[in-house]
C-alpha cells in the first residue's frame, strides 16, 4: 500500500506551475517563453538552500539540521523547538503548526478500526492539504511569497503525517487490524451461529412439545400425558462461541477494545481539561 501524500502535493503544484506558465506565455504572446520562477522550483530551492551551508563556513548548521528534520517529517526535540524559536520564529509558528497536526493525526490514527478506514483518514488529510494548497495558490490577494510558504507549510505537515503513518505501519498496530473483508466475514458468521442456535432451539422445543401427548382419562375423568422415547436434542453445527473466536472475529474484537480505550481517553482528557478551566473561571 502507498502512503504517499507529499508526492501528490509536488504532483499539484506541478499541475499549477504548468497552467501559470501557459497563462505566462498567452499574456505575452511569446509562446517560447520561460515565463517566472515557478512553484516547484522555489520550493527545490528552499530545499537544497536549507541542506547546504554557506561558502564562508558563517551557515547556520544547527538551524539548517533543524530545517531538513522539519522537511522530512521528523519531531523535533524541545532544545530544537527553542532553538528555532530564537533563530526563526516564523519558521517556529509554523513547527507548532506541524506538531499540532501531528498529535491530533496520531490521536485520530490510533481509533481506526480497519485498514481500510486507515487509509481513507490518511487520503482525507492528503485531501484537505490540496485543498489548501489550492485555496491558496488560486486567490489573488495572497502575496506570491505567502502562498509559496503555504505550499511549504503543508508539505511539512504531510511529511510528518507519512512519517507517522510509516512508524504506525512499522510498530504492527496497522497488521493487527482486520480489514473491511474480514469485519463483514467476522459479522456474517456471527448472524449465522445465532440464526444456527436459534433454529435448533425451535426445533428441540417443537420436538419436546410433539413427544408429550394425551394417553386416557383417569376414574376422576381428568387427562393424563405419558411421555413418549426421549427426542435426542439437536446441537448447532455453528454456535455463537464459535463465531466469536475466529481469526477475523479476534481481530475486530481488539481493534474495537482499542478504538473504544482511545476514544475513552480523549473523553477523560477533554473532562479534565473543561474541569480545571471551569475551577479558573470560578476563581476568578
Amino acid at each position: 500500500m502507498d502512503f504517499t501524500s507529499c508526492g501528490q502535493i509536488n504532483n499539484y503544484v506541478k499541475s499549477i506551475d504548468m497552467q501559470q506558465k501557459w497563462q505566462q506565455k498567452k499574456q505575452s504572446g511569446d509562446l517560447s517563453a520561460d515565463g517566472t520562477k515557478s512553484v516547484s522550483q522555489w520550493v527545490e530551492e528552499q530545499k537544497n538552500k536549507f541542506s547546504q551551508n554557506d561558502n564562508g563556513g558563517s551557515g547556520d548548521k544547527t538551524l539548517t539540521g533543524i530545517r531538513n528534520k522539519l522537511s522530512c517529517g521528523g519531531k523535533l526535540s524541545p532544545s530544537e523547538m527553542r532553538y528555532l524559536q530564537k533563530k526563526d520564529p516564523i519558521a517556529y509558528a509554523q513547527a507548532m503548526d506541524v506538531e499540532a497536526e501531528r498529535a491530533a493525526y496520531i490521536r485520530e490514527l490510533k481509533k481506526c478500526r480497519t485498514k481500510e478506514e486507515v487509509q481513507r483518514f490518511k487520503m482525507s488529510h492528503a485531501a484537505k492539504a490540496l485543498t489548501t494548497v489550492n485555496s491558496v495558490m488560486n486567490d489573488p490577494n495572497i502575496p506570491q511569497e505567502k502562498k509559496l510558504s503555504a505550499v511549504m507549510s503543508e508539505q511539512q505537515k504531510m511529511s510528518a503525517i507519512d512519517k507517522e503513518t510509516a512508524e504506525f505501519v512499522k510498530s504492527g498496530e496497522y497488521s493487527a487490524l482486520p480489514t473491511e473483508r474480514e469485519r463483514l466475514k467476522a459479522e456474517k458468521d456471527m448472524e449465522k451461529a445465532k440464526a444456527e442456535e436459534k433454529r435448533c432451539k425451535d426445533s428441540n422445543e417443537k420436538a419436546a412439545e410433539q413427544e408429550r401427548k394425551p394417553v386416557h382419562k383417569d376414574e376422576n375423568g381428568n387427562k393424563t400425558e405419558k411421555k413418549v422415547s426421549a427426542h435426542k436434542k439437536e446441537k448447532p453445527r455453528f454456535t455463537e462461541e464459535q463465531a466469536k473466536n475466529t481469526p477475523e472475529a479476534r481481530k475486530v474484537r481488539r481493534a474495537r477494545a482499542k478504538a473504544a480505550y482511545e476514544e475513552n481517553k480523549d473523553s477523560y482528557a477533554k473532562a479534565i481539561l473543561t474541569s480545571h478551566a471551569s475551577d479558573i473561571d470560578n476563581k476568578a
